[in-house]
């Protein structure tokens, strides 16, 4: 009788450690399958805002495209008209005349070197909304973030355009006195400078990237 009972404790005490362990294994796997979970989220997240940030670069290249190539090559408005002139007294080797009668009214000081906070400020209102636009799609959270990132982009082409190109063409670095300051030393922006000279080569009919000159890359290798 007691050999019996002592089978039967040992049989029970057998059930409740293997029950505990399959509750134990159940809660194990419950646990690897979240966190397994939670790190593919969190990854999937990281990659959407990485490619949020790429597509913002690549629509303030594009804007920079556009405007540089259908209003500053225009004719037919006053922007145009001063970048038109530009060109027109700009010497083979990057210096200027300082002959157009144009400028000399409207822009005598700076010569249409320099990109103003005006130009900036448009740049950012346009980047900050089709930023958004992408942000919702794309990420549906965190709508400060573009507006953030189109302000640095924004500012970032003030100071490497204002930096390159009054020094390219021989002025003296801009100031910042109606626009971001060229605090950039010249021989650290050999590339940009390498890539307007061919814009200026070319009569202005290709390379209207300046400081982003991705869509310029695009163009090139597509056509």
């Amino acid at each position: 009788m007691i050999y019996r009972m002592s089978i039967f404790k040992k049989k029970s005490l057998n059930i409740i450690f293997s029950e505990k362990e399959v509750i134990f294994s159940n809660i194990m796997s419950s646990i690897n399958y979240r966190t397994h979970s939670n790190y593919c989220n969190n990854v999937c997240v990281f990659f959407k805002y990485i490619i949020g940030i790429v597509l913002l670069l690549i629509l303030a290249s594009f804007y920079e495209y556009l405007a540089h190539r259908f209003i500053m090559h225009n004719k037919g408005n006053f922007i145009g008209k001063a970048h038109v002139a530009h060109h027109k007294e700009t010497n083979n080797d990057m210096s200027l005349k300082h002959t157009s009668k144009f400028l000399d009214k409207h822009d005598k000081k700076n010569r249409n070197l320099i990109l103003s906070y005006k130009n900036c400020f448009h740049a950012f209102i346009f980047i900050s909304i089709t930023g958004l636009i992408i942000w919702k799609l794309l990420i549906g959270t965190n709508y400060f973030i573009p507006i953030i990132l189109a302000f640095f982009i924004v500012s970032y082409q003030g100071i490497i355009w204002n930096s390159i190109h009054p020094q390219m063409h021989g002025e003296k670095p801009y100031n910042g006195e109606n626009g971001f300051a060229g605090i950039i030393p010249r021989k650290y922006l050999g590339f940009f400078e390498k890539h307007h000279r061919e814009h200026h080569k070319s009569k202005g009919t290709k390379n209207f990237n300046i400081t982003i000159p991705i869509v310029d890359y695009l163009i090139n290798f597509l056509f």
